[in-house]
């Protein structure tokens, strides 16, 4: 077990201080008292700090590096399958130096690349710098028992297992983060990828991420895979392969070249880890286990040390405890936050960090029971969730009681009996109510919705009893359990191993039915079971047994005043940021005995020692997005886009948004290809030559808009000149009748290029949203080059998806990804109960499968018919105009094609839908392209069934089908897990509305000019 700390300079001429990484990882001292390293190579930085665990000798030193020195690693962590990892990379030629498994990792890393997570068992979070590639390969753990947080700030990215080692860079800002404020509020932890810390995030679970180029890219490579049946076996037989799984699973963690003990409490999870341990060592012929305890003052009400001693005897361990008083905790609570790097309000923390540090006097690693009650059931509130559910019927009577309760207990039950399961549990930890929150903040509990809205999208199908298990297993058990686990453990120096989420068991638990977990209101049933044979009868009665610790009582005695003076201290954050009114009515509500208020409380205690020790600047910092809201202030901005009539597509949203405060003069398209003689192109020859002899139009507040006349060919050099000079020529009697000085141009066309540049503008902005060049109806050659010109003379080039960003980046380097944002109040709509279905699908059978957007030859509608044949029962719905032969759906009686529909009235269409489809073929063009259309789908709530488009697999909320069989498997699982319009998987994109985009592009553009401007002086 160690500390990892490093950075990556943006400027690869930059060389790394040194003196910067020696504070890094000085700082984390004690996470690693046995050893420290220092990797330095030109822009790239590693730190390390070692607690020896396997193989003591300087062979396992860290940072640690392959024969050749190519690649290099900083390692956190143990792997508990290195040893058949070690034997097949050495079957395919590696060479080890050591016994330990860091090496592993190393050459794993030569073998396997970017799949080397996927290989490991264990607890893990390392850096890996790729010289070859200058890159940076970094992983965590897949339940997140490894912390790493990283920042990218301007100069470089930093990255550390604590938050301290980021804020040794004085670049990185000490600031509170508004929306992490508001989930602690309600959490009482921050969820990642967020932290309290403004600009500083952690690597989610199951993660990883690659940073080159000054880019970061994040993958989760693991998540629990349900299989389709359970386990039909009989309770006798999975109890004894329960028990032989959680024995493999403990053995795996004796591993070590130290002393090992165990942390017991005397209930049931780690009785069964000590009884496991006993079993083990005596089988190979080994010591006794040394055990551990803590507990409290007799008078404080909550001293259950006299079970943990009864269990001790009975099993045989060399027994010690620890006794923590209320003097204790306050004294810690300084240390706490430090320590903790960002407030986790769990004073579980407190006893723990004393238990650990006894602990140490005697062993270096230790065992808990940690992880049985998020995979077995464990904790009361899933009984009750699932009450609720049954009593779903009575949630009328319940709404109707709401308005005139008054206890906050009550108010949360009947508020609870109106809910569907995803917006009443958020997880086992909860401070604030909304009520609460709302008389303190004046706002609700939105952001923690949002934030969970894709764990719950992920489960869609499940029993309830398993979606709530794999919420908190994703968010409560990493960002609270494990971190508290992780952070007071290595405060002493000490590793903790948790052989209840090892992965393996936790995927075969999956398996097991619902009764076996939770039978008769009793949790964890089946481990109950399963130790009977072996631990003492109190050990498997029910009732939740832990490091229980009395907050309530002492925040009513001994730690009243310390706690008043805190809270209510002139500069406190609570009391500036919520008001002495509120919080003076939390202190007398919980000292009067009118309710119990110490979660609420501590929150807020360890909110303010957090903000003090850290000297966290107390004005809240908001995201980045809306930091840039505003950033360009009346600004002209003439933009190069298609014609302003029309559905309000990806430009129209950007450029509204941007004339709230500045002025834009949008030219309607001068075309990507040349006429043909069909009466098509004719309408649009008249509709064009219609709208330039209109002139210039205001058609929505300060957007003017243009159509230019301009030759449609591109054959020829006199071609391209001439169409630059005419246009030019009418941009610029348009820009003088409109007065507009100093202007930013932003093209949305290569077709621009001829007049782009040419208008003395102050920035030249290209603004990729497809690959051109890829329609089929277009001349390739000549958009390409258009394109090329236009990109030569670009200031900012900005990209909707990472392949188009990845194309540009090899012309134009200053190349950004801003991915299509979408109008989120309105197609919110379609989970509103006043919206109503359109006469058109009134009535039609289901399964409706309905797509909408422009009906084109990059629309696979073969793999239409396959799905409409497939779901002959039910309808197949395209909304949209054709410009491609409809001949492969004829026949298909199932399929209503309903032309195109008014953008007004998408919603509606959405509302009637079970599942939307993305029948994209994928080729150049889709490989490409970030469809908007499926952004629309899901901020609709709607499940979406897409092919393999990357852009769209890239979002991660998404079913995708391989070929034409896997596109139905997914339909009809997307059916069966909950069809229709939802505001919970609505919430899945809620951050990514136009607004939030349009902040991203104004932030781009806004330091481009700044530097040009700097340039200049």
């Amino acid at each position: 077990m160690c500390g990892i700390s490093g950075f990556l300079n943006r400027d690869r001429q930059q060389p790394a201080d040194e003196a910067l990484l020696r504070r890094m990882t000085e700082v984390i001292a004690h996470r690693g008292p046995d050893g420290s390293g220092t990797f330095v190579s030109g822009p790239v930085a590693l730190g390390h700090r070692r607690l020896s665990i396997i193989d003591l000798s300087s062979n396992g030193a860290q940072p640690m590096h392959n024969e050749d020195g190519t690649v290099t690693i900083t390692f956190n962590g143990e792997i508990y399958n290195y040893l058949g990892l070690r034997e097949e990379l050495i079957a395919r030629g590696h060479t080890f130096r050591s016994r330990c498994d860091t090496e592993v990792l190393v050459h794993g890393y030569e073998e396997w690349g970017d799949s080397l997570p996927e290989r490991l068992a264990g607890m893990f979070a390392f850096a890996i710098w790729d010289s070859r590639r200058e890159r940076l390969f970094m992983a965590r753990d897949r339940l997140g028992k490894k912390p790493l947080y990283y920042h990218a700030g301007r100069e470089r990215f930093v990255f550390g297992s604590e938050i301290k080692s980021l804020l040794c860079d004085a670049n990185v800002p000490r600031a509170i983060d508004d929306d992490a404020l508001d989930l602690y509020l309600g959490a009482r932890y921050v969820p990642a990828p967020l932290t309290m810390f403004a600009g500083i995030s952690k690597l989610p679970p199951g993660s990883c991420a690659v940073y080159e180029r000054g880019e970061l890219k994040v993958r989760r490579y693991w998540k629990t895979v349900f299989p389709p049946t359970t386990d039909p076996r009989s309770d006798e037989e999975l109890a004894r392969e329960l028990w032989k799984r959680v024995k493999d699973a403990t053995e795996a963690r004796l591993m070590a070249d130290v002393p090992v003990g165990v942390f017991l409490s005397g209930g049931l999870d780690s009785s069964c880890i000590a009884a496991q341990m006993i079993d083990l060592r005596r089988e190979r012929g080994e010591g006794g286990v040394k055990s551990f305890s803590v507990g409290y003052l007799a008078d404080d009400g909550s001293s259950e040390l006299d079970q943990a001693r009864r269990v001790a005897q009975a099993l045989g361990t060399e027994h010690r405890e620890v006794v923590v008083t209320a003097e204790d905790f306050a004294r810690f609570l300084p240390d706490l936050v430090w320590y903790m790097d960002e407030p986790v309000a769990d004073a579980a923390c407190v006893p723990l960090y004393y238990l650990s540090k006894r602990a140490r006097e005697e062993v270096i690693v230790v065992l808990s029971g940690e992880g049985a009650d998020e995979v077995l059931a464990g904790y009361p509130i899933y009984r009750t969730m699932l009450l609720l559910e049954r009593l779903r019927a009575l949630s009328p009577a319940a709404a109707a009681a709401l308005p005139i309760a008054r206890h906050p207990k009550l108010r949360k039950y009947l508020r609870w009996a109106t809910q569907p399961l995803e917006q009443r549990y958020r997880g086992v930890s909860v401070a604030f109510t909304d009520d609460e929150k709302r008389l303190l903040n004046g706002r609700g509990g939105d952001r923690l919705v949002e934030r969970l809205a894709q764990e719950w999208a992920e489960t869609e199908g499940l029993p309830p009893l398993e979606r709530m298990l794999e919420l908190d297993r994703r968010v409560w058990l990493p960002d609270d359990l494990l971190v508290k686990a992780d952070k007071m453990t290595m405060a002493t120096s000490q590793e903790l191993r948790v052989p209840f989420l090892d992965h393996r068991l936790i995927e075969w638990c999956a398996g097991l039915p619902q009764h076996v977990k939770l039978r008769g209101g009793v949790g964890k049933w089946l481990l109950r079971q399963a130790a009977k044979a072996r631990l003492p009868a109190e050990c498997t009665a029910p009732g939740k047994r832990g490091f229980t610790v009395p907050v309530s009582n002492w925040f009513r005695k001994q730690l009243h005043e310390p706690l008043r003076d805190a809270l209510l201290a002139s500069d406190s954050l609570a009391r500036t940021r919520f008001g002495e009114k509120a919080v003076t009515r939390l202190l007398d509500d919980h000292l009067k005995g009118r309710s119990d208020r110490k979660e609420e409380l501590f929150a807020l205690w360890v909110l303010e020692l957090w903000r003090k020790r850290f000297e966290v600047q107390t004005t809240a910092v908001k995201r980045r997005s809306e930091i840039s809201m505003g950033a360009l202030k009346g600004r002209d901005i003439v933009c190069f886009s298609n014609d302003w009539d029309g559905d309000p597509l990806s430009k129209m949203h950007a450029m509204k948004i941007l004339a709230r405060e500045n002025r834009v003069l949008w030219v309607n398209s001068i075309g990507n290809r040349r006429p043909t003689a069909t009466a098509r192109d004719a309408r649009r020859i008249v509709k064009k030559l219609s709208g330039a002899m209109q002139g210039i139009q205001e058609r929505h507040p300060n957007i003017w808009v243009l159509t230019p006349l301009a030759i449609p060919f591109y054959g020829s050099e006199l071609v391209r000149a001439a169409n630059g000079m005419l246009l030019k020529a009418q941009v610029q009697n348009a820009m003088q009748a409109l007065n507009f000085k100093d202007v930013i141009s932003w093209s949305f066309l290569p077709s621009s290029a001829p007049v782009s540049g040419t208008l003395g503008e102050s920035l030249v902005v290209y603004h990729c949203v497809d690959e051109f060049s890829a329609f089929s109806d277009a001349p390739a050659q000549e958009i390409r080059e258009l394109e090329r010109r236009l990109m030569l003379k670009s200031d900012v080039v900005i990209c909707s998806s990472e392949k188009l960003r990845a194309d540009k980046a090899r012309v134009n380097p200053n190349a950004y990804l801003v991915q299509h944002g979408v109008d989120l109040e309105h197609f919110g709509k379609a989970y509103d109960p006043a919206t109503t279905i359109p006469d058109d699908l009134k009535g039609a059978p289901g399964p409706i499968i309905g797509f909408w957007g422009l009906i084109a030859d990059w629309v696979d509608l073969q793999l239409i018919r396959h799905v409409a044949d497939a779901f002959s029962g039910g309808t197949v719905v395209l909304i949209g105009n054709s410009t491609t032969d409809m001949k492969p759906i004829d026949g298909a009686r199932n399929i209503r094609f309903l032309g195109r529909k008014p953008y007004a009235d998408l919603p509606r269409y959405a509302k009637a839908f079970d599942v939307a489809l993305m029948p994209f073929k994928v080729n150049e063009l889709t490989l490409a392209s970030n469809p908007l259309k499926v952004r629309e789908y899901l901020a609709a709530g709607l499940p979406v069934v897409s092919t393999a488009i990357p852009e769209v697999e890239r979002l991660g909320v998404c079913r995708i089908g391989k070929d034409a069989d896997g596109i139905v498997r997914e339909i009809s699982a997307a059916v069966a897990a909950g069809p229709g319009p939802s505001e919970v998987r609505a919430a899945q994109v809620r951050s990514e509305g136009w607004e939030a985009r349009v902040a991203e592009m104004q932030e781009i553009v806004a330091a481009a000019l700044a530097g040009r401007k700097k340039q200049a002086a």
